[in-house]
C-alpha cells in the first residue's frame, strides 16, 4: 500500500455530475445485500493531492473544497438508493496538523444524510484522537487494529 496515483489539482475542484452513481446502480442490480460505497475522505484527498495552483491555495482550502465536492457526490448516491456510505481517512492520524479540520470536513460531508455513515481509519494508533473522534457525525467508526508496536 505504498503506491498511489496522486490527484493533481490545477483549479478549484467542482462537481458537475455523479461519478459513482452508475457503478453503484450496476452493482446494486447484482447484489443480494445492501452495498456500502467507499470514497476517499476529504482530509486524505487534500493531504495526498498535489495542489498545483502556484501557492494560491493552502491545504486547509483544498480540504474545504473537497468536502463540498464529496457532499454533492454522496447526496447523489443517497438519491440513487445508497444506504451505506464510507469515507476512508488513512490521513486522519495523531500527527496530522489538520486533524480537527478533517473531522469538521467529514461532518460537513455527512451531516443530515439519510444513510448509515461510516468513517474508516487505517495504519495508526488513533488513541490520542479519541476525544476528537467523538465529535464525528458518523454512525460507524471502523478502526484498523492490526497496526501497533507489537506488529512492527
Amino acid at each position: 500500500n505504498v503506491y498511489y496515483r496522486r490527484p493533481l489539482v490545477t483549479g478549484t475542484p467542482t462537481w458537475t455530475a455523479p461519478i459513482l452513481v452508475n457503478w453503484f446502480r450496476q452493482a446494486q442490480g447484482m447484489a443480494t445485500k445492501p452495498l456500502k460505497v467507499a470514497l476517499p475522505g476529504p482530509l486524505t484527498f487534500a493531504v495526498l493531492a498535489e495542489d498545483q495552483r502556484n501557492g494560491q491555495a493552502k491545504p486547509e482550502q483544498l480540504l474545504r473544497e473537497m468536502a463540498v465536492v464529496l457532499r454533492q457526490e454522496v447526496e447523489a448516491l443517497v438519491a440513487a438508493g445508497a444506504t451505506h456510505l464510507q469515507l476512508d481517512e488513512p490521513a486522519l492520524e495523531p500527527n496530522q496538523p489538520m486533524a480537527a479540520a478533517g473531522i469538521q470536513a467529514i461532518n460537513e460531508v455527512f451531516h443530515g444524510l439519510k444513510a448509515t455513515r461510516w468513517v474508516a481509519l487505517y495504519f495508526h494508533d488513533v488513541t490520542p484522537l479519541v476525544s476528537m473522534l467523538a465529535a464525528l457525525d458518523a454512525d460507524v467508526l471502523s478502526l484498523d487494529l492490526v497496526t501497533g508496536p507489537a506488529q512492527r
